[in-house]
Order: C-alpha cells, then structure tokens, then sequence
C-alpha cells in the first residue's frame, strides 16, 4: 500500500462546519501520530503496514513509541521491552535516534510556521495554531488543518492528527479524537481532523471520560471514581469540597475546563522548559564510582544539546530510580549559567553525593532546568574570566558541530566511555 494512501483526507468528524468557520477565536492542536516510530518508516519505507517498536536495546528498557500496528496487539508507551516482546515478538525494534527525532521536529515547527506565525511549540511532537485571523490566507478552519496536514506529510512523510475548537483544551481533545483506532484486526484510519462547534463545547466535554481534562491523572481519576466520578458531567454532582481535597487550589481551572472555558492563547516562541538525558541499566550498578562514569556520558550528552540551541541553565537535577523502582530526586539552582559539559557534571557529581544509595540503581538521569537564551559568553560564569568562557563556549561548540556532521560521538572526551 502506497505511504499516502492511509492517511487521505476524508470526510470531517463533526457536523454544522458552518458554525467553526464563522468563529472568532479558532485553535488548532496538531500532533504527529506515534512520531519517533513514525519517523523511522518515514525513514525506511520498507516498514509500512509493519508493527515497529522504538524502544532501548536492552530488555530492560521500557518502550518509546509504538506505532499503530504494534499497538493493534496491545503495546504501549512506557511498557516494558520485554512485555512488549511477548505481546508482539514479530514486531520491527528500532534504537531511537534522538539527534535524527530533534532534527523532524525543528522541521514540522519551521512547516507550521510557513502556514501561521501563531505557533506555540508544546513538546517535540505537537504545537497549538492560533487560526483565528488565518480565514484569507488559509481559507476556513478545515482548509487550514487540510493544509497542515497536506504540508507536514508532504515535505516529512509523517501523519499528523488535527483538532480543532474555541479553545486549548478542546482543540487538544480534538486532535486525540482525531487519531487513527488500533483495533485487533486492523487500524481504523479516519480524516485526521475533529472539530468541536462552537457553543457546543460543554455538551461535547460532559459526555467524555473524566481522564480527558488536563490535570487528571491515574491517581486523581482513582479518587473520581472512588466517589462516583467518571465522566466530566459527574464533577458537578459532587460537592466543590471533595473536588478540593483531590484537586487542591487547582479544582477552579479545572472546573472551568470541563465546561469549555479555557481562556489561555497559544504562547509564541513559548521557552522549552528544560533538557535532560537518562540512562536505564543492563545490570543494576551499586557502585558510586562506576554511576559518576554514567553521568559524564549523560552530561556531555546535555552539553551538545544546549550548544546546539544556544543556552544555558541555571537549575541541575539528578534522578536516581532504585532496583525496587523506588526514586529519588535532588536539585539546585546557582546564580550563575550553567552551560559547559565541566560544569553540568560538577553540579551533578554534588547532587549525586546527596543522594544515599541504599539499594542498587537501576536508573540514572540528569537535567537542566530554569533555561535562558545565551547572548554572550561572559554571562554564563560570574566567577570566572570573560576569556575562559568564551573558550569553553568555542569548544562545545566545536565538539559539537563534528558529531552532527561525522556521527555522534565521533569526538568525546577522555573521561568519558565511547559507546557503540
């Protein structure tokens, strides 16, 4: 079956479209479909209609993304490797390839931003579009997420799911309800777009399970449902003091949500948050020295991802998850910017000194957090010469530049173990 030929544009799952072109404030939430196992058939057509699993090499790795095939057999995201193999062991398994994921998604950003300069990048995979003034350059709502989709599959051979509505959270809703359904014989694929008609927000919210509004998680939805709530109508036949004691100062957002107001606009050139690496281990390691080996990888690892984009941090954190998956966090902000790989492992080499081992580690993770655009070397270190930082800056850089273009890890450094 061709590539395109799954992901034509059909008929649009809502009705009245009269009512969605005809409103002011238009919100499109577009998401690639299962996108790090999406990219790589992008990349290897010879996978299409395949189940393909991204996930680490060892068993003991949990599964990234799987695509709608795998997912036909019951696989999940955050699964483990070895579940995943017994559900589906006739699946493709691919190592992901971060560098190549990183490169696909300033690509979709630099897509969206050639159809509206209103986009608010919210992960690696998905963005908001303020469609609201677009009507004369793109046509109507629809025409625009027909566009978007037409252009991202276009020029990167990846599907996207579209939603449409009034607001972020109906729009984001939209786009879930958009995707193609994995069913046990086959995949339903329908028109990649939903849109919710204005003034029918709240009729379309109350019939939905109660998981579907931001800020409801597993533990949350267990205590809704310990009291009788599992649709988003139900919140308002309990009393506002049990919602308070679940919800705590956040019961006000969410009730507004449920009934379809949601007043936040898409954030242009929205900050990334933070950047971060973590490694799950063949083997349990117990001893403190061999987990100062790892974090030099995951710092360096940091380090050419905020030389790539410019910037720097001024929070470190260190992960560590125990072999009872136990886990336990530490953090600490500095006054001056964190940007070169020597200091990211100073500061996480500390933290890591808090931290009691008790038991054998199973997971190792850092992360830098409080990001801030870099606009001159002299402003990453107070304590030291302007010359000695911007050398380490030219440096990073340098290091950097040679593993994108030769490979990664192509150069490291001594202290460091190359990886296959």
């Amino acid at each position: 079956m061709p590539l395109r030929s799954k992901f034509v544009l059909s008929s649009l799952q809502s009705t009245k479209l009269t009512d969605v072109e005809q409103c002011r404030r238009v919100i499109a939430h577009v998401d690639i479909d299962c996108f790090f196992a999406s990219a790589e058939v992008a990349r290897d057509p010879s996978l299409i209609d395949r189940p393909v699993i991204v996930a680490g090499s060892s068993s003991r790795g949990v599964v990234l993304s799987p695509n709608y095939e795998a997912r036909r057999f019951g696989v999940r995201s955050a699964m483990p490797v070895a579940k995943a193999r017994a559900l589906c062991p006739h699946a493709i398994y691919v190592v992901p390839d971060h560098a190549y994921y990183r490169e696909l998604s300033k690509k979709f950003y630099d897509i969206l931003r050639t159809l509206t300069p209103l986009v608010e990048m919210v992960s690696v995979d998905e963005a908001y579009l303020d469609l609201s003034g677009s009507r004369w350059r793109l046509g109507s709502p629809l025409s625009a997420a027909s566009k978007v989709r037409e252009a991202v599959f276009e020029e990167m051979a990846l599907p996207v799911s579209v939603g449409i509505g009034t607001s972020k959270t109906v729009a984001k809703i939209g786009s879930q309800m958009a995707k193609p359904k994995p069913q046990r014989d086959r995949v339903i694929y329908g028109s990649g777009i939903f849109a919710v008609e204005p003034g029918h927000e709240r009729a379309f919210l109350f019939a939905l399970p109660v998981t579907y509004l931001p800020g409801v998680g597993p533990k949350s939805a267990s205590r809704l449902a310990s009291v009788g709530v599992t649709k988003v109508s139900d919140l308002f036949n309990v009393p506002r003091a049990t919602l308070t004691s679940i919800f705590g100062r956040s019961t006000e957002s969410i009730l507004s949500y449920a009934e379809g107001n949601d007043p936040r606009s898409v954030e242009i050139d929205r900050e990334r948050k933070s950047l971060g690496h973590e490694r799950t281990f063949d083997r349990d390691v117990t001893a403190r020295e061999d987990l100062v080996v790892e974090l030099r990888d995951l710092c360096e690892e940091i380090a050419e991802g905020l030389s790539k984009m410019s910037i720097g941090g001024k929070t470190v954190s260190v992960k560590v998850k125990f072999s009872d998956f136990s886990v336990v966090s530490v953090s600490e902000s500095y006054a001056e910017m964190v940007f070169s790989y020597r200091d990211i492992l100073l500061r996480s080499t500390e933290l890591l000194r808090k931290i009691d081992l008790k038991l054998p580690v199973r997971l190792l993770g850092v992360s830098l957090s409080n990001l801030r655009s870099i606009d001159a070397p002299k402003q990453l270190y107070l304590d030291r010469q302007e010359k000695d930082a911007e050398e380490m800056v030219r440096l990073q850089r340098v290091i950097s530049e040679i593993n994108q273009r030769y490979g990664r890890r192509s150069v490291h450094r001594a202290s460091t173990r190359p990886r296959p």
